[in-house]
C-alpha cells in the first residue's frame, strides 16, 4: 500500500494555515460557534448576541495591532537596508582603491499600486466575509464550499498561469462526492418530520417542533428560496476566490506588506460594522411577540419589546441574556483570536497559496463538530438534540463530506502522493528532481565536451611539437652531411 500512496515532503510553511485553523477554533470558544442546527449549545461563555458590535471590536483591534506590526516591520527593514548599504559601501571603497570599479546606473522606478484599488478589494473582502457568515447561519447545509476549489483553480490559472496536472484534475472531479453528500443532507432537511412540522405550521410556522425550541431552516420554511439562495452563495464564493487570489497577486507581484493590507482591513471593517450597528440601533425589525417569526433569522437582539439586528443601547445598558464579566472576557479573548486568525490567513496566502485557505475549511469543520459534541455533552448531558430524528444521519453525512474533501485536498496539494497510473509524474518534487538531473546531465556533457576539446588541443599541440622537432632534427642532419661533404 505504501508503494502506491506515500507522504509528500513536509513544507515548513504549512504552519501558517494550521495556526489559522487553531485561532479560528479559539475564536469560536470566545464568541460562540457558527450555527449548527443539531446542537443545543453553541458557546461556552454567556456572551451577547450583538454580532456586528463584536466585529467592531475585532476590526478595531486588528487595525491598531496591524499598525504596530507594520511599524516594527518598517524599522526592521530599515535596519536591514542600512546594514546592507554599509557592506556595499565598504565593498565599493575597496574596489575604488584597486581601480577596478565600473558603475552602471539603471534604476527603474517602481510604480506604487493605486490605493483606491486596494480599498475596493478590502471592501469586497469584508462584504463577502460578513454575508457568508450570515448566510451560513440561516441557510445551513446549502453551503457547497467544496465547489470553491474548482473556482479558485480557474483564478489561479488566469492570474498566475499555473497549470493543472493529472493528479490535480482527478481531485477536482473527486470534489463532486462531498457535493453529492451535501445535497443529500439538504434533501434530508426537507423530509425530517420535526423540521417540516406540518401539523403546527399555521400556529408557529418557523419553530422546529413542539419538543425542539429552535428555528427551522429558512429554505425549509420557504422551499422556493433554495435556487436563489444557492445562486447567491455561488456568487459569494466566486467573489471570495477572486479576492484571495488578488491578495496573492498584491503580496507576491506588487510587494505589498501583509500588515499594510491588515491596516486597511481593520479600518474599513470597523467603519462598515459601525455604520450597520448605528443604523440598526434606530431601525427595528418589528415587535417582539414572544414566538418565532421571520425576523428571528436576522434580528436576534431584543430590546424594549422590539427586535433589532444590532443595538448599541441594548449592548451598553447590559440588557440581554448575558453575564457582564463573561461578555468582557469573551471580547478580550475574541479580538485577540480574531486578529491572529486573519493574520495567519494572510500569511498562508503569502507563503503558500489561496488553495490552502480552502484546504483549511474541512479541517476546521471537523474539529468544530467535535468541539460542539463535547461541550453539548458537558452542558446538556447529550452530544446533540435527541429529538431531531435525522440528527445522527446528518452528522455522519457532514463528517463524511468533510473527511472526503480533506483527503482530496491533501492529494491536490501533494501532501499525499499517488504513485500509480502516472499521477506522480507532475508532482513538484519529481519535476524538481528531473530539473536537477537534466542540469547535471547538461553540466557533465559540457564538461566532457570541454575536456575532450582540451585534450584534442593538447594532442594537436604535442603532435605539432613533435613534427617541428623531427623537422629540426632532419634539417640539422642534412646540414651536417653537407658540411662533411665540403670538407672531403
Amino acid at each position: 500500500m505504501s508503494f502506491f500512496i506515500k507522504l509528500g515532503k513536509w513544507n515548513k510553511n504549512y504552519k501558517y494555515f494550521l495556526l489559522a485553523i487553531s485561532f479560528s477554533l479559539a475564536e469560536d470558544i470566545a464568541f460562540g460557534s457558527p450555527n449548527v442546527q443539531i446542537f443545543e449549545r453553541l458557546k461556552i461563555l454567556n456572551s451577547s448576541d450583538n454580532f456586528f458590535i463584536h466585529k467592531i471590536f475585532c476590526y478595531l483591534f486588528t487595525f491598531i495591532l496591524s499598525i504596530i506590526f507594520y511599524l516594527i516591520e518598517i524599522k526592521s527593514s530599515n535596519n536591514q537596508n542600512t546594514e546592507n548599504s554599509s557592506k556595499q559601501l565598504i565593498s565599493i571603497a575597496d574596489l575604488e582603491d584597486n581601480n577596478e570599479l565600473e558603475l552602471i546606473h539603471n534604476i527603474k522606478e517602481i510604480k506604487e499600486y493605486p490605493k483606491k484599488y486596494i480599498i475596493i478589494i478590502i471592501i469586497l473582502m469584508i462584504f463577502e466575509e460578513e454575508f457568508l457568515i450570515i448566510y451560513g447561519d440561516i441557510m445551513m447545509h446549502l453551503d457547497f464550499w467544496m465547489v470553491e476549489l474548482i473556482i479558485i483553480t480557474c483564478f489561479m490559472y488566469k492570474m498566475f498561469n499555473i497549470k493543472l496536472y493529472k493528479h490535480q484534475k482527478i481531485m477536482l472531479a473527486f470534489c463532486f462526492i462531498p457535493f453529492i453528500l451535501k445535497a443529500v443532507t439538504t434533501f434530508l432537511s426537507f423530509y425530517d418530520t420535526g423540521n417540516k412540522y406540518e401539523n403546527n405550521d399555521d400556529k408557529e410556522p418557523f419553530k422546529y417542533s413542539v419538543d425542539v425550541n429552535k428555528l427551522k431552516l429558512l429554505y425549509v420554511a420557504y422551499w422556493w428560496i433554495v435556487i436563489p439562495g444557492f445562486i447567491m452563495y455561488l456568487g459569494l464564493i466566486i467573489l471570495r476566490s477572486y479576492i484571495n487570489t488578488k491578495i496573492k497577486y498584491l503580496v507576491d507581484l506588487k510587494s505589498i506588506s501583509v500588515n499594510k493590507l491588515l491596516i486597511y482591513y481593520g479600518a474599513i471593517g470597523t467603519i462598515f460594522c459601525f455604520i450597520i450597528s448605528l443604523i440598526s440601533t434606530f431601525v427595528n425589525c418589528g415587535t417582539d411577540y414572544g414566538k418565532y417569526s421571520i425576523q428571528d433569522y436576522f434580528c436576534k437582539v431584543k430590546y424594549n419589546g422590539y427586535r433589532y439586528i444590532e443595538n448599541f443601547a441594548a449592548y451598553f445598558s447590559g440588557s440581554g441574556d448575558y453575564i457582564v464579566w463573561q461578555e468582557v472576557l469573551s471580547v478580550i479573548l475574541g479580538v485577540i483570536f480574531f486578529f491572529f486568525y486573519k493574520y495567519y490567513c494572510f500569511r498562508t496566502i503569502e507563503h503558500l497559496t489561496p488553495v490552502h485557505i480552502i484546504f483549511s475549511f474541512p479541517i476546521y469543520y471537523m474539529l468544530n463538530k467535535f468541539y460542539l459534541l463535547l461541550i453539548n455533552y458537558i452542558y446538556t448531558g447529550s452530544p446533540y438534540i435527541k429529538q431531531m430524528k435525522k440528527a445522527v444521519c446528518i452528522l455522519c453525512l457532514d463528517f463524511c463530506s468533510d473527511f472526503i474533501s480533506f483527503f482530496g485536498y491533501i492529494i491536490y496539494l501533494e501532501i499525499i502522493e499517488l504513485h500509480f497510473c502516472g499521477y506522480d509524474f507532475y508532482i513538484r518534487r519529481h519535476i524538481l528532481e528531473r530539473c536537477i538531473l537534466d542540469g547535471e546531465a547538461k553540466l557533465t556533457k559540457s564538461y566532457k565536451s570541454n575536456s575532450e576539446y582540451s585534450l584534442d588541443k593538447r594532442n594537436e599541440s604535442y603532435s605539432s611539437g613533435q613534427r617541428s622537432l623531427n623537422s629540426n632534427d632532419n634539417d640539422n642532419g642534412i646540414e651536417i652531411e653537407e658540411e662533411n661533404e665540403k670538407e672531403n
